[in-house]
């Protein structure tokens, strides 16, 4: 209607600037919620010279549509813009390294990292090489910009790199206390595991040993004083009952060789989870599990045995380097701890391997020998997998039944001396008797009055 009467089109009023959120890319290049403003061309009019006078006749207004696209104030920053070490080789990251105060702190963790992963890089010293000693300089320079995750990802291409430097990694623990509160569980145990590495003395086949591995092997474990390892040890409980049992293993292996935690820690919060995660257990974590309660001579719970730790043997699918393994960890647990009753495990494992040895002689025989023998249905493991299976199941519920009777049995025997022995449960049973013996003298005297009073009668 306007349009009609003033001769022109009109069209919504069109702003300046746009504000945008947020803004969402098809290349997904950019950030997809990134804040910022858009510059829009908004339509311009053109007005008459004679637009407006009363002795001319109605103009029309034009509109003039700049064919331009949106302008963004200024670009946002890559998403992916960074320098990705794990695509490259050793001599690419050396030479990347060179120029390493160029580098942003990830970049720096990521090229030590993957370095350190690189097959063969054993062979070098990465302490003297001068490209890798740059890096170390600048890490140093720059550890007090890092954040939790750079610490640890530090840590872990340290030891990758076999840097034994003893002050670099006093200054390290300085700075993982200051993150200490930002890391959960498996963290906190991936760190006991570097700070105390598991040194094993390793003879070459001449049995000399060396003074460059002493040397090393000395300095591993001076990473780490007991007092820092010790404040980690007291947050540990918090997450112990996430841990898989690959981590408990590694944790009481640490607690144990540092001698850290107290009475408390072991028997309510680590042995606990070790109980009651001992079915999750895999043959290797179980052996080097049994040798670490022989070292801390836990022998106090004999339910914690017979219950959980000794019938878990029967369940494992166990080849003979399997029973050789196990064998050898009840033996360390035995010399170890002469206390405890390991001798229905031990004859199981030895009553397999003599089994293993027939086996192994049986296969060995020609056809025809083997058909002359009568007892291959007494091997627990033959050709047949089904003789294998049935005979193994056997001796295991055999055995089973043997200690859960010894068990049932120990059992008993202590409960009753706990009863006897308990002083709550002995003054709780001369009270009940002096009741006892009031109510029967109460009655003789009812009794006795309903009799008199009869009498008088």
């Amino acid at each position: 209607m306007l349009s009609n009467i003033f001769g022109m089109r009109l069209t919504p009023r069109m702003y300046n600037t746009l504000f945008i959120t947020p803004m969402r890319y098809a290349s997904k290049t950019y950030y997809p919620d990134y804040h910022q403003k858009i510059h829009a061309r908004r339509n311009v009019p053109v007005f008459d010279e004679n637009f407006g006078k009363v002795n001319q006749k109605p103009r029309y207004l034009k509109f003039r549509h700049p064919q331009a696209r949106n302008k963004l104030t200024y670009l946002p920053p890559h998403r992916h813009d960074f320098m990705n070490f794990k695509v490259m080789g050793g001599n690419e990251i050396l030479l990347n390294l060179e120029n390493c105060e160029f580098l942003r702190n990830s970049e720096l963790v990521a090229a030590l990292l993957s370095l350190g992963k690189i097959e063969g890089q054993e062979e070098h010293d990465w302490e003297v090489h001068p490209y890798t000693k740059m890096a170390f300089d600048e890490v140093k320079r720059r550890i007090g910009q890092f954040n939790s995750q750079h610490v640890l990802q530090l840590c872990i291409a340290l030891d990758n790199l076999n840097y034994n430097n003893v002050d670099f990694w006093d200054e390290i623990q300085v700075y993982i206390m200051k993150h200490l509160h930002k890391y959960n569980g498996k963290e906190l145990v991936r760190i006991l595991d570097l700070l105390v590495p598991n040194v094993e003395d390793d003879l070459d086949d001449d049995d000399v040993v060396y003074l460059h591995k002493e040397i090393e092997k000395k300095q591993k474990l001076e990473r780490s004083e007991r007092e820092f390892l010790q404040r980690i040890i007291n947050i540990i409980p918090i997450h112990v009952k996430d841990f898989y049992p690959s981590r408990l293993t590694r944790l009481a292996e640490v607690c144990v060789q540092r001698e850290l935690g107290d009475d408390r820690f072991y028997k309510e919060f680590l042995f606990f989870y070790v109980e009651k995660k001992i079915k999750m257990f895999s043959i290797d974590n179980y052996c080097r599990i049994l040798r670490v309660l022989g070292t801390k001579q836990y022998t106090d719970d004999i339910i914690f045995w017979n219950s959980f730790i000794f019938p878990r043997i029967y369940l494992f699918p166990l080849n003979k380097s399997d029973a050789h393994q196990v064998w050898e960890s009840l033996v360390a647990l035995k010399m170890k701890c002469q206390d405890l009753d390991c001798t229905i495990p031990i004859n199981y494992i030895e009553s397999l391997l003599k089994k293993f040895e027939l086996i192994d002689g049986y296969e060995q025989l020609t056809p025809e020998q083997q058909n002359k023998i009568k007892d291959v249905g007494e091997l627990p493991i033959g050709v047949k997998k089904t003789i294998m299976h049935t005979n193994s199941l056997d001796m295991s519920k055999k055995a089973m039944q043997e200690a859960q009777q010894q068990l049932i049995s120990e059992s008993q025997h202590e409960q009753r001396l706990s009863k006897e022995q308990d002083e709550e449960y002995l003054k709780k049973k001369e009270k009940r008797e002096q009741r006892r013996l009031k109510r029967e003298q109460r009655k003789r005297n009812q009794e006795e009055r309903g009799n008199v009073l009869y009498d008088s009668d």
